[in-house]
């Protein structure tokens, strides 16, 4: 069985400058991490730095340097070598990994071989450092250690596998600052059974779409968070002048919105110019839902699309890919039930 990491970057492989900040190392010592780990796994691996094109090898990327661009490159390149691995491990930053994780879940579809993102809450050079522990969870999954995770895109990140589309980071710093609180997780210690339940339940949610796996996704996509100064003829004016073709509204953690944005009646206007739109929670956790104060009811009969059960990032970057691919509401509707309905 041979596994292909892919160093992309990350705190995981970063360096302190001369100030002391940390950035991504030339020097790739990651790379080196990962060698040490999988000669202990007797795992044979090849490691290759991300390739912006089949002749063009990327830097290492910070986590803010990810976008649609490095999406369509990574899915691209997995999508070249996949064919000679028995799975894929990724080298990511952990602040925009569920972003790549949810895009590689639309772009591969259901992949032949397990694609496991993971990093570092610290740097490979950290006396502290999680990177290792984090690196051999990864490179078990990839094994299937944890049960067969082909058609899988997934994230270990703190001793657990999270499913690609519902893991979400929830804390600035700790080497615990991930979690699925809507998807439960594999973890080692699990029998296979249980392991074998878990699986199951991922693959009602994986993401087919007519239009079929495919690496295109469009930047005219924002995202607005709604609070209490937030009103109806600006947002509708600022999203009009955006030129954008979807737009994901955060909500309170409940699901409703303020009152002042007549939330639906802003999806319906919005709707009328082709401009999707979606609904997010702000929290991370719980049931929100429009069924449960009377202030949800104009939403659940609008054309706003309901995405409460799933995680901000997995429905931005889904409305990323549906405006490339010109999928019109109900697909997009579809897709977004999908998740919901698995998220139970």
């Amino acid at each position: 069985m041979s596994i292909l990491v892919i160093d992309a970057g990350g705190t995981i492989g970063s360096v302190q400058s001369g100030q002391g900040r940390l950035a991504p190392g030339s020097e790739r010592p990651a790379s080196d991490l990962v060698k040490k780990i999988a000669a202990t796994r007797g795992v044979p691996i090849s490691i290759m730095p991300l390739e912006q094109s089949p002749c063009h090898i990327a830097d290492p990327l910070d986590s803010a340097a990810w976008g649609p661009s490095q999406w369509v490159a990574l899915s691209d390149m997995i999508g070249r070598y996949v064919q000679s691995f028995d799975g894929v491990v990724v080298l990511h930053g952990t602040d925009t990994i569920c972003h790549s994780a949810a895009a590689l879940m639309l772009s591969l579809q259901r992949p032949s071989v397990p694609v496991i993102l993971t990093g570092a809450m610290l740097s490979t050079g950290h006396p502290d450092s999680d990177a290792a522990a984090n690196v051999d969870l990864a490179l078990a999954a990839a094994q299937g250690k944890l049960g067969c995770l082909a058609n899988e895109v997934a994230i270990a990140m703190a001793g657990q596998v999270m499913h690609g589309g519902f893991a979400a980071k929830h804390s600035a710093s700790g080497k615990r600052a991930f979690s699925s609180p809507r998807m439960p997780t594999l973890r080692v210690t699990q029998s296979a059974e249980n392991q074998r339940r878990i699986i199951s339940r991922w693959a009602r949610c994986h993401f087919v779409a007519n239009c079929g796996p495919n690496a295109n996704f469009s930047m005219h996509v924002i995202d607005i968070g709604l609070g209490p100064t937030a009103q109806h003829e600006r947002l509708l004016h600022m999203v009009r002048q955006s030129g954008a073709g979807a737009v994901m509204f955060r909500c309170y953690p409940s699901g409703i919105a303020p009152s002042a944005v007549r939330l639906g009646e802003l999806a319906n206007r919005l709707a009328e110019a082709r401009i999707w739109s979606i609904a997010v929670s702000s929290a991370r956790a719980g049931r929100p839902g429009w069924n449960i104060y009377e202030l949800g009811s104009d939403l659940a009969g609008s054309a706003l699309i309901d995405a409460l059960s799933i995680t901000p990032e997995s429905a931005s970057v889904l409305l990323s890919w549906a405006v490339a691919n010109k999928l019109g509401r109900e697909e997009i509707a579809a897709l977004v039930n999908r998740q919901t309905v698995a998220a139970g």
